[in-house]
């Protein structure tokens, strides 16, 4: 018997932005776990970073963390959360690199209010806080350098 690949599916979020990206007419990239193919991420990333008229990147955080460069970024929106801070870590360090073309750099994640990933995120917050004063004796550490919550 032949082995069936295991489609990864994109976010209801990420689907939704992809929609209204595709009717705004606004070049862009998008990065999920429907694209697999190491040729074409790269192509993608050369775009979003080389052309001036891709101004959106549609990624998700798996995706997002590992591998890419987005030094032309200068605003970033999550639109889902992960449960590793790690992970959203290198998500937002992707655009803090050396060739960064802005030199402020927003992150934001839009998260439902009273949801799971409210809570969620509060915890991961926590969870980073503690590495924080633990390795560096931080108690006001900030994360995401500019970061901040869009309750909606």
């Amino acid at each position: 018997k032949k082995m069936k690949k295991k489609k990864t599916k994109s976010s209801p979020v990420a689907k939704r932005l992809n929609d209204l990206q595709r009717r705004a007419i606004l070049p862009y990239i998008r990065l999920d776990g429907s694209v697999s193919n190491t040729k074409t991420v790269g192509d993608s990333i050369n775009r979003f970073q080389t052309d001036p008229t891709c101004v959106v990147a549609i990624l998700n955080i798996t995706k997002a963390c590992t591998g890419i460069t987005l030094t032309s970024s200068c605003d970033m929106l999550f639109v889902e959360i992960c449960h590793r801070a790690d992970q959203l870590l290198q998500a937002e360090a992707r655009c803090l690199r050396r060739g960064q073309a802005s030199p402020v750099v927003n992150f934001a994640y839009l998260i439902l209010n009273k949801s799971v990933e409210q809570t969620m995120f509060a915890r991961v917050r926590l969870k980073m806080k503690n590495a924080a004063i633990v390795t560096d004796g931080a108690s006001n550490a900030n994360f995401g350098y500019k970061s901040g919550v869009v309750c909606v």
